[in-house]
């Protein structure tokens, strides 16, 4: 689930769909559905400024959307989404997926730089402020930075804290 502070929305995700609810003075309404693939859908974000959504599934597909549930572009994985992160600006987005698949997104060219580094599913990415490092966990226990201009990961921690040079 992913909510927009400024409209009072959320976003949730189900199994087949994605849905924005608008919530107003204690009450709910339903805005869209998004989402047209009948596949598990794992991992649903807001952009930055709330215009653009992106989902997940387990088939590997990764849909851009506006609000409005109309779809802007489909990005294909090899694997399983397990989790998704956008830029700060929104340039880029990264997607965590099952066998340590870890994928950014440039959002204008739609091209993809691969990270390597977990030894399992990637359970959760995020951007860090300036954009240059991703930090991502997986199912292997690691804690991972990757530092996007030069495209090399760093392991910050496996199964517990460890010593930072």
């Amino acid at each position: 689930m992913s909510s927009s502070r400024a409209n009072f929305e959320l976003l949730s995700a189900s199994r087949d769909d994605s849905k924005i609810w608008h919530f107003q003075s204690g009450k709910e309404s339903f805005l869209s559905q998004i989402h047209p693939k009948k596949k598990p859908i794992n991992a649903a974000r807001w952009n930055h400024n709330h215009t653009l959504i992106a989902t997940g599934s387990e088939d590997g597909s990764v849909y851009m959307s506006e609000a409005s549930g109309h779809i802007i572009h489909e990005f294909n994985q090899s694997h399983a989404v397990r989790s998704l992160a956008f830029s700060g600006r929104s340039e880029f987005l990264c997607v965590g997926g099952k066998g340590g698949e870890c994928k950014v997104w440039d959002l204008k060219t739609r091209q993809a730089s691969d990270f390597r580094g977990h030894e399992g599913d990637v359970t959760s990415v995020v951007f860090g402020r300036a954009d240059m490092l991703i930090a991502s966990g997986g199912s292997d226990g690691r804690i991972m930075t990757h530092n996007v201009v030069h495209n090399t990961p760093t392991i910050v921690a496996v199964n517990g804290p460890a010593s930072m040079p």
